[in-house]
């Protein structure tokens, strides 16, 4: 089963499956999750539904990046492209 739903920024899926982890959940729903993006899992009270883990997904930010003549689509959590740079450069 599934359910989507959008509202502003936030994007929100239910997928019913057996599955533990987030890694396994994102693969179930189709979801692509990438290495800077923070996971959380949360047992949900009301099992009406018949779901007993709500995953939440913090997506890092996507944007292209030009560093010496070398352009790349990075993602971040950093607030700022200084404190990005130390994660993604190694100079």
């Amino acid at each position: 089963m599934h359910d989507r739903s959008c509202n502003r920024r936030e994007y929100s899926t239910k997928n019913c499956h057996a599955y533990q982890t987030p890694e396994q959940i994102v693969k179930s729903a189709g979801i692509v999750l990438y290495p800077e993006d923070k996971t959380k899992l949360d047992l949900v009270g009301d099992l009406a539904d018949g779901v007993g883990l709500q995953l939440n997904i913090d997506r890092a930010t996507a944007f292209i990046f030009t560093l010496y003549g070398k352009t790349s689509t990075v993602r971040t959590q950093a607030a700022t492209i200084k404190d990005m740079l130390p994660k993604k450069v190694s100079i």
